[in-house]
């Protein structure tokens, strides 16, 4: 009996040492993917098109944390205010702003910073997707955490 509760205590001991002591992140895995694209504006459609694109490691066992980002996408956009983007149809809210000093010639200046769609749940995988916008470029960003 006095062996059970040994082996018992130095469970315990391992496994505090190894995560919380609430047990909440032993476990967890987080993955983040990044797609990008460079990308040109028609300011009077509010759109713009993806010139190119790069991607990250895209974690292929877990669909739910692939983005894919095509070459001659167009992406519509509408600015609601300083803080609210609807991008492709999906409200977004403004995480940062943008720092740096170019522009495009016809875009609000407010498009360009960050933005996030929120976190939401899929098939039990916890996804957190950012868009960066910058006169240049176009990045999605999609945090998993299993």
């Amino acid at each position: 009996m006095l062996k059970d509760y040994a082996k018992l205590a130095i469970f315990l001991v391992i496994a505090s040492a190894c995560g919380g002591g609430d047990g909440s992140d032993i476990g967890v895995t987080t993955r983040v993917v990044t797609v990008s694209g460079d990308i040109s504006f028609t300011p009077s459609a509010n759109q713009f098109e993806v010139t190119s694109e790069t991607v990250t490691d895209q974690a292929e066992d877990l669909f739910e944390c692939q983005i894919t980002l095509e070459k001659s996408t167009v992406i519509e956009y509408q600015l609601q205010s300083e803080d609210e983007l609807t991008l492709r149809g999906q409200q977004l809210t403004r995480v940062a702003s943008y720092e740096g000093a170019d522009s495009v010639s016809g875009v609000d200046s407010n498009l360009f910073g960050t933005w996030t769609f929120g976190e939401d749940s899929v098939n039990g995988v916890s996804i957190e997707i950012q868009v960066t916008i910058t006169p240049e470029e176009l990045t999605y960003t999609n945090t998993c955490r299993i």
